[in-house]
């Protein structure tokens, strides 16, 4: 897992769906910025509201950019 960030956050959380969040981040990929501004979205708010996260589902690696809910999952 040395290719991954290191993660912000103290403990990999497990949810309901076997996923299994390796590293959460403040989005950072250009990608990821670029297509929010596209749709309207300003870096900051996109900093403030959501996360990069690198998770591991079913044995697969993957990068995704989730919005975190009240509950403290996403």
């Amino acid at each position: 897992m040395s290719d991954y960030p290191k993660q912000e956050s103290s403990n990999p959380i497990e949810n309901q769906f076997s996923a299994r969040i390796i590293s959460q981040l403040s989005p950072h990929k250009y990608k990821f910025t670029e297509y929010f501004e596209q749709k309207g979205i300003s870096k900051n708010l996109i900093h403030q509201n959501t996360a990069q996260i690198y998770y591991q589902y079913e044995g697969k690696k993957y990068l995704g950019v989730a919005i975190p809910n009240h509950s403290g999952g996403f």
